[in-house]
């Protein structure tokens, strides 16, 4: 069974000394949801779907375009986006 790709990407903070203390647990955590997906998630035929994970986490507007182009042209038709809980332990709120 033909399926379109499903892309994934994650939302977080724009500030510098919030992202550069998460980034890497928000990496491991998205690809362990894509992994998840791939293995969990079966169409009819017994296929697993294809996971296109963004190269970057979103922090601004400008990474946003880069991550949306990327999963364009990787012929994603469905898009998750995620926003990280985690960076509230980093924040002045």
């Amino acid at each position: 069974m033909k399926t379109s790709n499903i892309g994934m990407a994650m939302l977080n903070d724009e500030r510098e000394y919030v992202w550069s203390k998460n980034n890497s647990e928000n990496i491991e955590v998205l690809q362990k949801w894509a992994k998840i997906i791939k293995e969990e998630i079966k169409n009819i035929d017994g296929s697993s779907l294809k996971v296109v994970i963004g190269s970057k986490i979103i922090t601004s507007v400008r990474t946003a375009q880069e991550i949306g182009e990327e999963l364009a042209t990787s012929n994603c038709k469905s898009i998750i986006v995620t926003m990280v809980k985690a960076f509230q332990r980093y924040g002045r709120y």
